[in-house]
């Protein structure tokens, strides 16, 4: 019977890791839609390109910040956000004045949703934000919108056609970010993706199979440089990291029990589109059953020759 070629195996897993950090770093960097996922503070943890245009406030000064910063968010929405995070709702819809850009006043479809960790708990909310016109509000606020009888409300052909498009491309993006979810979580490599402080905010089912870590735990207890066995390692990569540049070799790195596993590791910054490292992604590829595999060929050998 043939045997498998171990390069042909690990140019697979290779390919996977890339393929699955190319679609990661697409999603990121050309999200078509104004996207941010907050925390149960509602702090921001993570927001799409169009949703800093659309506030005008750049994502290093909103990552971390409370919503209500950056955001007028009234008494209704607030307690539309409450009911996603307790588990009363599963999905909230609303209509949200935006100033853009500290200017001109638009309004905004949100559709808002909770997202969850390894646990099953709320970890925080996902809004997705859709422009309603192209038109400013100008002196008539949301209020007096809503106000109005929906006789007066009822779109023109244009608008419907605005909205059919709209409809449309937010089944692409959901398409598209489903594709990119599945591939994460069905990649037999561990993927881990950390902020600039070192924080995780993001890792996948073979990540905590592999370290025996969930992201709440990864969080709380460790920061992520300490899985490192070798800290000058470690050090060394996230020299190469924050200089935007990609590292990638054999280490050693520790799981929840310490105990050191021999890991394939690739690290790439996230960048904003200016260039400005924003986080860094790490794909792991345990190398133990390789390892005793090469160990076993090495005795036999060491047998023949005895």
């Amino acid at each position: 019977m043939a045997k498998a070629n171990p390069k042909l195996q690990w140019g697979a897993v290779a390919n996977r890791a890339n393929q699955a950090e190319k679609y990661l770093r697409w999603f990121v960097e050309f999200c078509p839609v104004p996207i941010a996922m907050l925390d149960c503070d509602l702090r921001y943890i993570l927001v799409s390109q169009p949703w800093v245009k659309m506030l005008g406030i750049p994502r290093l000064k909103l990552i971390g910040t409370d919503i209500h910063n950056s955001l007028t968010i009234t008494e209704a929405h607030q307690q539309g956000l409450e009911r996603c995070l307790t588990g009363g709702q599963m999905h909230y819809s609303t209509e949200v004045e935006i100033v853009i850009r500290g200017n001109e006043s638009k309004l905004f479809q949100w559709e808002v949703q909770p997202w969850y960790t390894d646990d099953g708990a709320a970890g925080g909310v996902i809004i997705a934000s859709q422009t309603l016109s192209d038109r400013t509000l100008g002196d008539r606020t949301l209020g007096d919108r809503l106000s109005e009888p929906l006789s007066s409300r009822r779109p023109s052909e244009d608008l419907k056609r605005h909205l059919a498009e709209e409809v449309l491309e937010r089944k692409h993006l959901e398409d598209a970010f489903n594709q990119i979810g599945t591939a994460l979580e069905s990649a037999s490599d561990a993927v881990c993706i950390v902020d600039l402080a070192g924080k995780p905010i993001y890792i996948n089912h073979a990540f905590n199979d592999l370290f025996d870590y969930d992201l709440t735990t990864l969080q709380q207890s460790v920061n992520f440089r300490s899985l490192f066995v070798n800290s000058p390692i470690a050090a060394e990569i996230f020299t190469a990291v924050i200089h935007g540049n990609a590292w990638s070799g054999e280490i050693e790195m520790g799981d929840r029990q310490q105990q050191p596993i021999p890991i394939a590791l690739r690290v790439n910054p996230v960048k904003r589109s200016t260039g400005e490292v924003i986080g860094t992604t790490y794909i792991c590829t345990n190398m133990l059953d390789r390892k005793v595999a090469e160990e076993e060929i090495n005795k036999s050998f060491a047998a023949l020759g005895a």
